[in-house]
Protein backbone atom coordinates (compact mmCIF):
# COMPACT_ATOMS: atom_id res chain seq x y z
CA UNK A 1 0.00 0.00 0.00
CA UNK A 2 1.30 3.26 -1.12
CA UNK A 3 0.49 6.85 0.35
CA UNK A 4 0.93 9.62 -2.57
CA UNK A 5 0.18 13.10 -2.18
CA UNK A 6 -0.13 15.80 -4.17
CA UNK A 7 2.32 17.89 -5.64
CA UNK A 8 0.80 20.87 -3.75
CA UNK A 9 -0.18 19.38 -0.28
CA UNK A 10 3.90 18.26 -0.31
CA UNK A 11 5.10 21.52 -0.52
CA UNK A 12 2.59 23.07 1.91
CA UNK A 13 3.38 20.58 3.96
CA UNK A 14 7.09 21.34 3.76
CA UNK A 15 6.99 24.93 4.20
CA UNK A 16 4.67 24.79 7.05
CA UNK A 17 7.13 22.74 8.76
CA UNK A 18 10.11 24.77 8.09
CA UNK A 19 8.70 27.57 9.02
CA UNK A 20 7.92 25.88 12.18
CA UNK A 21 11.34 24.61 12.66
CA UNK A 22 12.74 27.74 11.79
CA UNK A 23 10.65 29.33 14.63
CA UNK A 24 11.22 27.01 17.11
CA UNK A 25 15.42 27.15 16.38
CA UNK A 26 15.69 30.86 15.49
CA UNK A 27 13.74 31.79 18.49
CA UNK A 28 16.02 34.45 20.07
CA UNK A 29 18.86 35.89 17.42
CA UNK A 30 22.56 35.78 18.87
CA UNK A 31 22.67 39.92 19.32
CA UNK A 32 20.74 40.34 22.44
CA UNK A 33 17.69 37.85 22.27
CA UNK A 34 15.40 39.49 19.97
CA UNK A 35 12.49 37.46 18.15
CA UNK A 36 12.30 37.70 14.30
CA UNK A 37 9.63 35.99 12.09
CA UNK A 38 10.63 33.36 10.60
CA UNK A 39 10.92 34.75 6.91
CA UNK A 40 13.12 37.40 8.06
CA UNK A 41 15.31 34.81 9.51
CA UNK A 42 14.89 32.92 6.63
CA UNK A 43 15.53 36.46 4.04
CA UNK A 44 18.51 37.07 6.54
CA UNK A 45 20.76 33.87 6.37
CA UNK A 46 19.60 33.67 2.74
CA UNK A 47 21.26 37.26 1.34
CA UNK A 48 24.45 35.69 2.95
CA UNK A 49 24.45 33.18 -0.21
CA UNK A 50 24.53 35.38 -3.22
CA UNK A 51 24.88 32.10 -6.06
CA UNK A 52 22.61 31.80 -8.95
CA UNK A 53 21.16 28.86 -9.70
CA UNK A 54 21.15 28.18 -13.56
CA UNK A 55 17.56 26.83 -14.16
CA UNK A 56 19.23 25.18 -17.16
CA UNK A 57 17.80 25.78 -21.12
CA UNK A 58 14.06 25.72 -21.43
CA UNK A 59 12.16 22.62 -23.02
CA UNK A 60 10.41 23.44 -25.83
CA UNK A 61 8.75 20.07 -26.40
CA UNK A 62 4.95 18.40 -25.16
CA UNK A 63 5.88 16.69 -21.89
CA UNK A 64 2.38 14.16 -22.50
CA UNK A 65 3.99 13.40 -25.67
CA UNK A 66 7.38 12.38 -24.62
CA UNK A 67 9.04 8.93 -25.40
CA UNK A 68 9.46 7.56 -21.79
CA UNK A 69 13.37 7.33 -22.54
CA UNK A 70 13.43 11.24 -22.92
CA UNK A 71 10.80 11.65 -19.92
CA UNK A 72 13.36 10.00 -18.14
CA UNK A 73 15.89 12.69 -18.35
CA UNK A 74 13.30 15.70 -17.71
CA UNK A 75 14.19 17.11 -14.19
CA UNK A 76 10.79 17.06 -11.69
CA UNK A 77 10.53 17.21 -8.29
CA UNK A 78 9.28 14.42 -6.10
CA UNK A 79 5.26 13.29 -6.39
CA UNK A 80 4.93 12.01 -2.50
CA UNK A 81 6.50 12.81 1.09
CA UNK A 82 8.41 9.62 0.41
CA UNK A 83 10.44 10.79 -2.48
CA UNK A 84 10.61 14.26 -0.79
CA UNK A 85 11.93 12.89 2.19
CA UNK A 86 14.79 10.85 -0.28
CA UNK A 87 15.78 13.59 -1.91
CA UNK A 88 16.28 15.63 0.54
CA UNK A 89 18.16 13.18 2.76
CA UNK A 90 20.53 12.90 -0.68
CA UNK A 91 21.10 16.23 -1.18
CA UNK A 92 20.96 18.72 1.84
CA UNK A 93 24.40 20.54 1.71
CA UNK A 94 22.82 23.71 0.33
CA UNK A 95 20.79 24.00 3.59
CA UNK A 96 24.40 23.83 5.51
CA UNK A 97 25.65 26.81 3.76
CA UNK A 98 25.94 29.65 5.16
CA UNK A 99 25.08 28.51 8.89
CA UNK A 100 21.00 27.97 7.74
CA UNK A 101 20.74 25.06 9.55
CA UNK A 102 23.12 22.62 10.98
CA UNK A 103 23.48 19.06 10.02
CA UNK A 104 22.08 17.28 13.51
CA UNK A 105 19.32 19.50 12.83
CA UNK A 106 18.84 18.51 8.87
CA UNK A 107 19.01 14.22 10.23
CA UNK A 108 16.33 15.22 13.18
CA UNK A 109 13.93 16.64 10.63
CA UNK A 110 14.52 14.01 8.21
CA UNK A 111 13.92 11.24 11.04
CA UNK A 112 10.55 13.61 12.29
CA UNK A 113 9.11 13.20 8.58
CA UNK A 114 10.05 9.69 7.99
CA UNK A 115 7.83 8.31 11.05
CA UNK A 116 4.92 10.66 9.92
CA UNK A 117 4.66 8.82 6.43
CA UNK A 118 5.47 5.62 8.26
CA UNK A 119 2.46 6.33 10.11
CA UNK A 120 0.54 7.56 7.19
CA UNK A 121 1.79 4.48 5.15
CA UNK A 122 0.60 1.94 8.01
CA UNK A 123 -2.66 2.94 7.78
CA UNK A 124 -5.37 2.61 4.97
CA UNK A 125 -6.86 5.64 3.23
CA UNK A 126 -10.05 6.94 3.53
CA UNK A 127 -10.40 5.96 -0.01
CA UNK A 128 -9.35 2.69 0.42
CA UNK A 129 -11.74 2.14 3.72
CA UNK A 130 -14.94 3.15 1.78
CA UNK A 131 -13.90 1.22 -1.11
CA UNK A 132 -13.27 -2.51 0.93
CA UNK A 133 -15.09 -1.94 4.35
CA UNK A 134 -18.86 -1.63 2.46
CA UNK A 135 -18.35 -4.74 0.51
Amino acid sequence: MGCSLSLDLLLRTLLTSISRIIAWSDSADRNGGTRHAPSDSVRVRASHDCRRIDPGDPLDKNLYELPPEELANVPSVPDSLSGAIKALSDDHGFLLKGDVFNADFVANWIEMKQKEYDALRLRPHPYEFAMYYDV
